[in-house]
């Protein structure tokens, strides 16, 4: 287990974005698989059992990965803490430090001024954290979004208190 500290749209723990894959699979170990996400050539690799599940490429370069938060103890991103605090405290906080939230089309959560997006925000069991090299551009529609309102669609979809769920595993 290990804590990955995001410094926004730098760098994820020991990975800065713009790394070769060569790079990136000297700090990971060699990907599980690779597959194409387009026909300009970009590429993912996965690695299944890393806190690093998934790392993107673009002209050969490091620009997104997925962080495993089943794997990692901690997520930071400055002094706040993305996985073991209650949900409605995260969003808080990734509210004011974005200054707002989009919500796209399918529920997940922009803060593009981090270059995060918390996708399936609303699914419990199949939340992923992505993190970018750039501003977040969402190949859905968007809107922006109060936190109040993240909070009731979180609630509407789940049936659950966003103050008693936590974004990541429960220690």
């Amino acid at each position: 287990m290990e804590t990955l500290t995001i410094d926004p749209l730098r760098a994820v723990g020991p990975l800065r974005f713009g790394a070769m894959s060569g790079e990136v699979g000297a700090v990971l170990g060699a990907p599980d698989r690779t597959f194409a996400i387009d026909s300009a050539g970009s590429l993912c690799e996965v690695r299944e059992t890393s806190a690093i599940s998934s790392c993107d490429f673009e002209q050969g370069r490091l620009t997104a990965l997925t962080i495993n938060h089943a794997i990692v103890d901690a997520v930071m991103l400055g002094e706040v803490e993305l996985l073991r605090v209650p949900l409605d405290e995260v969003l808080s906080r990734l509210d004011q430090m974005n200054g707002g939230t989009e919500q796209i089309q399918g529920g997940s959560l922009c803060y593009e001024a981090l270059g995060l997006m918390l996708r399936q925000f609303e699914a419990p069991g199949a939340r992923e954290l992505l993190v970018t090299s750039s501003s977040i551009r969402a190949s859905e529609p968007t809107r922006s979004v109060g936190l109040q309102e993240a909070l009731d669609y979180y609630r509407a979809q789940t049936g659950r208190e966003p103050k008693t769920d936590w974004f990541g595993r429960l220690p």
